[in-house]
């Protein structure tokens, strides 16, 4: 390379510095003035979304039920639970295991 390339590559590095420094300003200057998600105005996302909050039933939670309930528990508990819980019907599954014979040779005729 030349002295002369060597001084166009150079030159060619500060003009892209300076384009790096101009984008990342006019990009501080949005995400101060919009944040990062209010690009909607006040009302119009809370018209469009709203916010849903959901519990999975954990594990042998069926079981605490059936048993006596603890101390402090609500006298309601099993009413209260039975009104939070949504069961829903699923269609029937098939589930297809490989058997593997426990008799050895004696089951081969």
């Amino acid at each position: 390379m030349t002295a002369e390339e060597l001084d166009m590559t150079a030159a060619r590095l500060e003009e892209i510095r300076l384009e790096e420094e101009k984008l990342r300003s006019k990009l501080q200057e949005q995400v101060e003035e919009f944040g990062f998600r209010e690009v909607c105005p006040d009302g119009l996302f809370n018209r469009l979304f709203r916010t849903v909050t959901k519990f999975t039933l954990a594990d042998g939670a069926t079981l605490v039920l059936a048993s006596p309930l603890p101390e402090g528990a609500p006298r309601n508990l099993r009413l209260m639970f039975s009104r939070a819980v949504e069961t829903r019907e699923t269609s029937p599954r098939l589930r297809i295991e490989k058997i593997e014979a426990a008799c050895g040779a004696e089951c081969v005729t």
